[in-house]
């Protein structure tokens, strides 16, 4: 399990790669697949997907 977990945080913005994370690729897509949200609210989402990718989400995960 935890191999697993290690390979979702491969790539940006956890480490120097030039791929993406599987978490940031799918933030990505998930936010180009929005119907009903307009486009600059799609860029406010955009700028910031690096750090909440890596933003912990959970109380716990902070600690």
């Amino acid at each position: 399990m935890l191999d697993a977990c290690r390979k979702v945080t491969v790539g940006k913005p956890f480490d120097q790669s030039e791929n993406d994370s599987t978490l940031l690729a799918d933030f990505t897509k998930k936010v180009g697949a929005l119907k009903d949200v307009d486009q600059a609210t799609r860029d406010r989402l955009m700028r910031g997907r690096s750090e909440r990718c890596k933003a912990p989400s959970s109380p716990r995960m902070a600690s």
